[in-house]
């Protein structure tokens, strides 16, 4: 291997380890980066021995595996980019806010990110209601549902404009159990959206769509760039796995 593929490989390298061992929520990146460094190991193995007819078979292969991989992986980042665009809506009748980590009984940044994008929504829909949906998992004092209701409420949203949701633990579950309070109340026909986070829209939106709703997405914005880019990227997988195995 060349000088300089040594050096761009173990720079990869060390910052896919530092992505994944030294900052906190950046592991994706981290396998990223380690992903890269393992190609171009990979490649330049196979480059070197393209003399023989297997290596090179092999070559050409790997090649047109990793253009087909990177094309669909492209195609869905932009599925995924384009519903993170989408505007606040109003004229609502039901909110769904999705549930994300809970740091003791404090919203986690995603969530955080959540709620402030559905106050400001509620806010502009005074008569919607608002479905909180997430249970308590592990290292979390009380639920999530608990949490943002706490969190909406402490801000000036009526309490009784807020409905708990706090059975679920995973989101396809947020969706199934937020439809089934929606149905059980004879709500059903209204108009809803559902607000997560913007890397997350895209997802969700199919998740209800399968349930048989239309939903609007509202995208929370993630602030930190560096992390933005780690959900988005990470999505992808997420979605190919909700696609193939749900």
């Amino acid at each position: 291997m060349k000088r300089y593929k040594i050096i761009i490989t173990a720079s990869l390298l060390i910052i896919g380890l530092i992505f994944k061992f030294v900052l906190v929520g950046y592991s994706f990146m981290g396998y990223c980066f380690m992903a890269t460094a393992g190609i171009i190991v990979y490649f330049d193995f196979l480059k070197r021995r393209a003399g023989r007819s297997i290596f090179r078979m092999l070559y050409n292969f790997s090649l047109a595996a990793l253009t087909a991989f990177l094309l669909v992986f492209a195609v869905t980042e932009v599925m995924i980019v384009r519903y993170s665009l989408r505007q606040p809506k109003e004229n609502l009748d039901i909110v769904i806010v999705l549930g994300a980590g809970v740091n003791g009984t404090e919203p986690s940044y995603s969530l955080k990110t959540r709620l402030d994008m559905a106050y400001r929504v509620l806010l502009r829909n005074g008569d919607a209601v608002c479905i909180v949906s997430g249970g308590q998992g592990e290292n979390e004092d009380i639920s999530e549902a608990l949490c943002m209701y706490n969190y909406l409420t402490e801000k000036g949203i009526d309490s009784d404009r807020i409905i708990l949701e706090d059975k679920s633990s995973t989101t396809e579950e947020n969706v199934r159990f937020s439809l089934d309070i929606i149905e059980s109340r004879g709500m059903t026909g209204k108009k809803i959206a559902v607000v997560t986070s913007e890397y997350h829209v895209y997802r969700a939106r199919l998740m209800f769509e399968k349930n048989g709703y239309s939903v609007k997405g509202i995208p929370a914005k993630t602030e930190l760039t560096v992390l933005r880019i780690n959900y988005f990227l990470r999505e992808v997988p997420a979605v190919w796995a909700y696609m193939l195995f749900s």
